[in-house]
């Protein structure tokens, strides 16, 4: 669950104009199932969520007031044209518990912005969920690995945690999908530095991408990277 709201807005775009349905009924019978080979979420058996787990870094435990970390979402499909968007998170209230965040956006074809308020983080207990957004969405989260790995990003290599899983879309169950996810202990308001995403369906194919273009203490200051103009 890429963790920009604006490039969801693209995949509505592109499922509404285009009629992507699944419609469906599930199987009444388990005799009449017939699971595709290898993918665990066409089973009858839901795989156990494993989203409730704890972050390997807790990426908010140091964050201040004004930190912020800019990014490009890419939304490759199937059926329709590439979109580019570009994402602004900033910190705005940090206590003892909680971190505040906003978010701003703009699709580059479109022109299409939004701004709007994220949901809390806290500062400890960090679940896989919650770093995901996928305590918004709901997905089943399954197959989890966590590795170390360093990732270079626009010309710099950050020292990595390395999330990858599988994950079912409740609203979607023959979408099958898989997640890469890096983030970084140097990377300030939030901690990714890069998420891929890929959702497959019988009728289509999204590629999601969110690359680290920027980061820093506050709306004077960066610390890498670039800080989008107009944002």
């Amino acid at each position: 669950m890429i963790a920009a709201f604006i490039s969801i807005g693209v995949m509505a775009f592109v499922l509404f104009t285009y009629g992507l349905r699944d419609d469906s009924p599930p199987p009444t019978s388990k005799k009449t199932e017939q699971p595709h080979a290898g993918a665990q979420h066409f089973t009858a058996e839901k795989p156990e969520h494993e989203g409730g787990k704890l972050s390997p870094l807790q990426v908010y435990e140091n964050a201040k007031v004004g930190e912020w970390r800019a990014y490009n979402v890419i939304t490759e499909s199937s059926l329709a044209q590439t979109f580019h968007a570009i994402g602004l998170e900033t910190i705005t209230k940090v206590d003892d518990k909680t971190v505040s965040r906003e978010f701003s956006g703009r699709v580059e074809e479109t022109g299409q912005e939004q701004k709007r308020p994220y949901e809390d983080r806290p500062r400890q207990g960090l679940t896989i969920d919650e770093l995901t957004t996928n305590d918004v969405g709901g997905w089943t989260i399954y197959e989890l690995s966590i590795t170390d790995e360093d990732h270079a990003i626009g010309g710099r290599t950050f020292k990595c945690k390395k999330l990858s899983y599988a994950s079912n879309d409740p609203m979607f169950p023959s979408k099958r999908t898989h997640t890469d996810v890096w983030i970084s202990a140097e990377v300030l308001g939030g901690g990714i530095v890069e998420e891929r995403e890929v959702q497959e369906m019988p009728e289509a194919r999204f590629v999601i991408t969110q690359q680290l273009i920027g980061f820093g203490p506050d709306d004077k200051t960066t610390t890498w990277g670039e800080r989008p103009a107009g944002l």
